[in-house]
């Protein structure tokens, strides 16, 4: 999933963007590494912190 890649290159750390999300930094990672079926209510949280479109994060 884009999410890692735009945390990355914002220069974000996840514990920084779990703070600013409201999520865990564990439900993160694992969102990130695509270990778990997150909620759309995490995923729309974790794009509005990172200020992009969760649609964007599809695209390739």
């Amino acid at each position: 999933m884009a999410l890692k890649a735009e945390r990355e290159r914002q220069g974000i750390s996840q514990q920084r963007l779990s703070e600013m999300a409201g999520v865990s930094r564990t439900g993160l990672r694992h969102v990130e590494s695509l270990d778990t079926n997150p909620t759309l209510y995490s995923l729309l949280k974790i794009a509005r912190a990172l200020s992009i479109n969760l649609s964007d994060s599809f695209k390739s």
